[in-house]
């Protein structure tokens, strides 16, 4: 737990159902990092409860923060909430350990009396140090994947196959160091999973993730463990579709042919160089390289169309730290992403 920022008085008993405690679990991921394969896997376990995509805590947290966009004033609201914090006591610890308080509430009703609560929500690698803040009783399961994968398959599911990543930008350039800085100072319990583990030996993985959180007879419920359908509107329904109730290998090396074409490759040496070493090493992937090879024809005309957009910007070299800034145009909001040096 963060250095004076006690929840005094927490109710560790679940408000709703039964009087047993809720253990919350919070799986942070990457988008396209496996993490609805993990959640899905999870729920198989009968003393786990899950909902798709809670994205319950981000707004509350948001709330403090001044940066963003919201209809009403993101800058005011997050001045308003931090003065009305300092007439709390604690300030705002007091206010993150209520949020938790709100969670834990929601989490056990919708438990509906199982004792393991699981959130997977994207973007809760943005509050990852404000969650561990707000609930110092949860487990944490940081879910990673090869850096290069996960933007393939952004490209791939969500650009058309083109490297302009628009919104997924911070997920890019923002997510793998969030994720690694969380590693290397959280301040409560953390299980670290590659997904490129988890997929080629499901049953040994998966029963030290259950372990790590508790349940009962992990090792063999693991050995059987299928994933499950969640239902709902949110989470990713590609893996699903593609592999059903069933565990494959076969998305872990696709994606080095999404980097066959010069533009790519040049791409992906400078993506990593700009993740760094430290950050590599930290998500597992000490040993991350650009994919070799020849090639190049596959993907020339997409690359002719993205090297005279945005694609010179997000390949530049050296140390650089991401940075987002909004525009209207009459009733929408744009979001504008760049890299500038640290």
């Amino acid at each position: 737990m963060l250095a004076g920022t006690s929840c005094t008085g927490r109710r560790k008993a679940n408000p709703v159902t039964t009087g047993a405690p809720i253990r919350p679990v919070l799986v942070l991921a990457l988008p396209r990092s496996g993490s609805t394969l993990l959640q899905r896997l999870l729920a198989s376990h009968p003393d786990v409860a899950t909902t798709p995509e809670p994205w319950l805590a981000l707004a509350p947290i948001f709330a403090l923060r001044t940066h963003g966009h919201a209809a009403y004033g993101q800058r005011t609201a997050a001045r308003a909430v931090r003065d009305f914090c300092t007439h709390l006591p604690d300030g705002q610890a007091t206010y993150l350990c209520a949020t938790g308080r709100w969670l834990e509430h929601l989490y056990a009703a919708a438990a509906r009396g199982r004792p393991v609560f699981v959130d997977k929500t994207p973007r809760h690698y943005l509050i990852a140090a404000e969650l561990a803040q707000a609930l110092p009783e949860a487990r944490f399961v940081v879910l990673t994947r090869h850096p290069l994968a996960m933007v393939a398959s952004i490209a791939r599911t969500w650009k058309r196959g083109r490297l302009r990543l628009g919104s997924n930008a911070q997920d890019v350039f923002e997510g793998p160091g969030a994720l690694a800085d969380f590693l290397r100072r959280a301040p409560c319990a953390v299980h670290a999973l590659r997904y490129e583990d988890l997929v080629a030996d499901t049953p040994a993985r998966l029963a030290a993730a259950g372990a790590f959180l508790g349940l009962h007879e992990a090792p063999a419920w693991a050995a059987q463990a299928r994933p499950v359908d969640l239902g709902g509107s949110m989470g990713d329904p590609t893996g699903a579709a593609a592999y059903g109730a069933r565990v494959s290998t076969g998305s872990v090396d696709r994606w080095t042919r999404f980097y066959d074409s010069p533009l790519r490759r040049r791409f992906a040496q400078r993506y990593l160089h700009t993740l760094g070493a430290d950050t590599l090493a930290t998500l597992g992937y000490a040993d991350a390289a650009p994919p070799s090879g020849g090639g190049g024809g596959r993907y020339w005309l997409r690359d002719a169309r993205d090297a005279g957009a945005d694609l010179p910007g997000l390949v530049l070299p050296g140390t650089w730290r991401f940075r987002r800034s909004f525009r209207r145009t009459g009733h929408r909001t744009r979001a504008r992403f760049a890299l500038r040096r640290a």
